[in-house]
């Protein structure tokens, strides 16, 4: 009989214990045993409420533990519940779990009964537009409310838009910031749940203060949305339930029995300037008993015009604090503030200064005027915006010491301008805070060689640093969820963070882009900015690409039904679009190395037909995961088109020589050629041959953009190649990431060069094929979010050693190799009721000829020799 068993690590929806949540529960939970082989038969979820069950699933004969769905009845609103599940081995022991938590949200897009409320207004001029807007200062509210008998628990449901930060009797209801995040708001708002424990018997107050976010961007810059349709002034709705001891309810709405002003914060934009003068600071205003009698009764104002959806996702947060590399003295009245590496965040003051002493911020990614320049305008902003590009400033009421950080902007950022014209202030103290999606850990790789540690640990900050509430381009000049730099870098971030929840919410933002015709937008939330440019098949794979990578990676079904009617209509978009099943539109293999000498492009027709055929493939299977037969061979059918018309276009056949037409042979052309399966399998030699050719031409250098840097890697590990990938990847002189590492980068950048930004993630993909292909970890199709793993690693002669891990939805898997003369000593764990399937390279036996190369779950150490 197995030794018992436990269950951990309970989660709803992605999320442990959330709450507001506005759509139905799913439930994942991991198995942990020491004993071998493992494995789930069945198991039982009961949710309960105060009452009783509200739904036991029964004994239920599965395996099946991530994302099963709730079934029973309708949940109520602003209800919590707890669950717990129980489960069977495959001997018959039964282990109980312990009790989670979820609460759900209002479950009510519109008709909340509460007014969106708001400050007095001013009217501004905007850059150098010849209308005027109504702006907001940043509003500053407050109600002071009695209770009369001890309360049992409160809810506060909020939407500040563009961001808010809320107070109750003194205490911030919160510990994220930038909150909500950023969508169309025209089309959904997203409002936040908080548990209020500190109201008491007596006088309370609620104050909220809100930022203009991009709800209300003043910034003149080239994606428009000075001129977005949601655009107005800053706004926020909220409604607190009190629940009494005795049981009785009362809900407090936010209406005109508010009150507002304006207050020390006087300007703020999530591009340009966060300005905040102390001197005007207003006391306890969140606190009861405070004098509001020179305040004014707030405006009722209109609704931004969305539903409102509950927001539970990983949230934004000031994830570390630290102290800077270095604070260089360059004057009496500059101070210059060296991180060590690109980061996102700000710098958070600790001042003693007379009043009215200014301290100006100004933040950069690199030491060079004139580059940094034209990396903040270019392609950004208006040139009349240039002076206050990622500032903030501070003006002290010289009362002691003084702690202060932005609220409502980010920057991304190396370096810090400190400046002060009266000199700056001997009792100074700046700390760095890093500000991001508290996206957890999910995966680990090292190896013997210090570049490529190098490398990944640059390619996962670029990552985590490039996502705050959705995945950005770069986190200081445009902040823009750049499609096509989300779809190339999922592999690696689900590999290296639990994204899921994150990718879940943004996709939503997705589906609210797609026009009726199908057209997606380059960037998404949109301000209506990037349809007819910057999009295309490469780009909107994102649609198909992301989902069906999060079911691939973390066994989400649940995606692929939300995701699936999008699909759909994107590639009618296409069909309406391509020219005999040939897509030539969009932005190609962006940023490929122009300057190399002997360069050859790709021509965009190549690689957006590769993603069109990619994504009526995954169409396919999508309809074939939910039952949806007849659709599915629709477009198979389709797809087998797709690929004879590529076929018919690019690739003459040949025996023994490679032929294209239409299309230069270029390493990002055979890439894409193999890597979505345009080539027969009798021609593979010839291409793999013709693209090791061009390598090793260029001096074992990769001639790719930002398409065929994923692509050939992937082609490279698949064909067995790490050796060759390895050498060109870290390949020390431009292009390569060797070079990037080699001049000092701390993030990836947006080209080879390093010319443009020094902090973009759309390269990263190259930290999946190190998991891939060194340690060998991939995810099984056929059980997906690593039910069942192939171990599939290549043991190169450039390392030494290579241990890798990753926290699956079923628990952690691990490969570690190291070479010990020549047997290579390989250790694996399969995590409790998985499986894997070991694939040793070519040339290679195991030691033991009785080991299996079936695993159950369990630790393994193998030993490996040469033929």
């Amino acid at each position: 009989m197995t030794e018992y068993f436990q269950i951990v690590n309970l989660t709803c929806n992605h999320m442990t214990d959330p709450i507001g949540m506005d759509e139905r529960p799913h439930f994942s939970y991991q198995l942990t045993s020491r004993s071998p082989g493992v494995t789930q038969a069945a198991y039982r979820i009961r949710v309960f409420d105060e009452n009783g069950d509200v739904w036991d699933s029964g004994r239920v004969e599965s395996d099946r533990q991530v994302l099963i769905p709730y079934g029973g009845r309708s949940l109520q609103p602003l209800t919590g519940y707890g669950w717990t599940v129980s489960v069977w081995d495959q001997e018959g022991n039964c282990v109980n779990g312990p009790t989670a938590r979820f609460e759900m949200g209002r479950l009510c897009g519109f008709g909340w009964p509460a007014k969106w409320i708001t400050a007095t207004l001013i009217t501004v001029m905007v850059g150098n537009k010849s209308t005027k807007r109504s702006e907001s200062t940043a509003p500053y509210m407050r109600r002071e409310f009695e209770i009369s008998k001890p309360v049992a628990d409160a809810t506060l449901s909020i939407c500040g838009i563009g961001y808010y930060e809320c107070y109750i009797n003194g205490r911030s209801v919160k510990d994220t910031v930038l909150d909500p995040a950023f969508t169309e708001y025209d089309k959904a708002v997203l409002y936040k749940t908080h548990k209020i424990p500190n109201l008491r018997v007596g006088k309370n107050a609620i104050g909220v203060v809100l930022g203009d976010g991009f709800y209300n961007a003043a910034t003149d810059d080239v994606w428009n949305y000075v001129n977005a349709p949601w655009r107005d002034h800053a706004k926020c709705i909220l409604i607190l339930r009190i629940r009494y001891t005795d049981g009785t309810v009362e809900e407090l709405a936010s209406d005109g029995s508010f009150k507002g002003t304006t207050g020390p914060l006087l300007t703020n934009d999530v591009r340009t300037a966060e300005v905040y003068d102390a001197r005007l600071e207003l006391g306890d205003w969140t606190m009861p008993d405070y004098d509001d009698s020179a305040w004014n009764p707030v405006r009722i104002t209109k609704a931004p015009g969305g539903a409102l959806v509950g927001q539970y996702t990983t949230p934004i947060r000031v994830v570390a604090e630290y102290q800077p590399e270095s604070v260089e003295r360059i004057s009496d009245t500059q101070w210059l503030v060296d991180v060590g590496f690109n980061t996102s965040g700000w710098l958070k003051l600790a001042v003693d200064a007379p009043a009215g002493t200014e301290i100006c911020f100004r933040y950069k990614e690199r030491n060079d005027p004139v580059a940094e320049e034209k990396n903040a305008i270019w392609g950004c902003l208006k040139p009349n915006e240039k002076e206050t590009v990622q500032t903030s400033r501070y003006i002290t009421k010289g009362q002691g010491r003084e702690i202060w950080h932005p609220i409502f902007q980010y920057h991304g950022f190396r370096y810090v301008e400190v400046t002060c014209q009266s000199g700056i202030p001997a009792e100074m103290e700046l700390t760095v805070q890093e500000v991001r999606t508290d996206l957890r850990e999910a995966g680990g790789f090292t190896c013997s060689d210090p570049v490529l540690n190098r490398l990944q640990e640059i390619t996962c900050r670029a990552t985590r640093t490039n996502f705050h509430h959705m995945p950005t381009d770069c986190p200081h000049r445009e902040k823009n969820g750049w499609t096509g730099d989300a779809q190339l870098s999922a592999e690696q971030l689900l590999m290296n963070f639990d994204g899921a929840a994150a990718y879940d919410r943004w996709l939503d933002d997705v589906i609210r882009a797609q026009r009726p015709s199908g057209q997606l937008p380059g960037i998404v939330p949109s301000t209506g900015w990037g349809f007819n440019w910057g999009s295309g098949p490469a780009w909107d794979s994102v649609c198909a690409v992301l989902p069906y990578t999060m079911y691939l990676y973390r066994g989400d079904t649940r995606v692929i039904q939300k995701m699936y009617p999008t699909v759909k209509r994107y590639l009618d978009f296409c069909a309406s679009m391509a020219v005999d099943n040939i897509c030539a539109w969009g932005l190609g293999d962006w940023c490929p190395p122009k300057t190399l000498e002997g360069h050859q492009g790709c021509e965009v027709a190549v690689t957006d037909t590769g993603y069109y055929y990619l994504d009526t493939c995954i169409a396919a299977k999508m309809a074939a995961l939910l039952g949806e037969q007849d659709e599915a061979e629709v477009y198979r059918q389709k797809a087998r088109e797709i690929r004879a018309s590529f076929r018919k276009h690019f690739i003459r056949r040949a025996d023994t020589e490679l032929e294209l037409i239409n299309c230069t042979a270029s390493q990002a052309t055979l890439a894409s050629m193999l890597y979505f399966g345009m080539v027969e399998p009798d021609e593979r030699r010839l291409f793999l041959d013709a693209l090791k050719a061009r390598i090793h031409a260029l001096d074992d250098h990769f001639d790719v953009g930002i398409l065929g840097a994923k692509f050939i890697c992937h082609v490279l590990i698949d064909a067995g190649e790490a050796e060759l990938m390895l050498k060109a990847a870290l390949n020390p002189t431009f292009p390569s990431w060797g070079y990037m590492v080699g001049q000092g980068a701390t993030t990836l950048w947006e080209n080879w060069d390093g010319r443009a930004s020094q902090n973009h993630h759309m390269f990263g993909d190259i930290s999946a094929c190190l998991y891939q292909g060194l340690a060998g970890i991939r995810p099984d199709e056929g059980k997906p979010g690593f039910r069942h793993t192939v171990f599939r690693p290549q043991f190169v002669r450039s390392l030494r050693h290579v241990n890798a891990w990753h926290d699956s939805p079923y628990g952690r898997i691990v490969s570690e190799w190291e070479r010990r003369g020549r047997e290579i000593l390989w250790k694996i764990t399969v995590p409790t009721g998985c499986t894997g399937e070991v694939i040793l390279p070519a040339g290679t036996r195991l030691a033991d000829p009785v080991q299996s190369l079936h695993l159950v779950s369990g630790n393994y150490q193998l030993r490996v020799l040469p033929e």
